[in-house]
């Protein structure tokens, strides 16, 4: 046959994945943010969002606010997902769980952004790698 079978999804996103940890040869976590929703006239109106460009293309996650790291020596693959203030469900639906999360976009964990700056300092790794001009989280070791 003359076709080619394009990988699509979660198995196209880790092969992305695997081509990044190719080249990081000496061990150490990589630390990507996604886009965060602005506002404008105050609170009331959000601006079109946009995912970031290499954000979208590691992870496929189209929503603000997300962040993941990726350890070099394991591959892997963290999600850290943003929380709804309380009785915001009212007006946006029951949101997906951690586990429904982690298996739509191919992570190996999953945890509340809440909790990111903790994960970070239980890695036994001593380097961070972060595309130029990202904040390393508060706590981060």
């Amino acid at each position: 046959s003359n076709t080619y079978n394009v990988p699509t999804g979660n198995l196209w996103r880790k092969q992305a994945r695997n081509r990044v940890l190719d080249r990081v040869s000496d061990g150490g976590v990589i630390y990507m943010e996604g886009g965060i929703q602005q506002t404008r006239n105050g609170a009331d109106g959000l601006s079109p969002f946009r995912q970031e460009a290499n954000f979208l293309y590691m992870t496929g996650i189209p929503d603000p606010d997300y962040a993941c790291t990726l350890d070099t020596d394991t591959g892997k693959f963290t999600l850290f997902v943003p929380e709804l203030p309380e009785g915001m469900e009212v007006w946006v639906g029951a949101q997906p769980s951690l586990d429904d999360i982690a298996q739509r976009f191919g992570a190996d964990e999953c945890l509340p952004k809440r909790h990111m700056a903790e994960a970070m300092s239980a890695t036994s790794q001593s380097k961070l790698y972060t595309l130029s001009g990202v904040k390393v989280p508060k706590g981060a070791k």
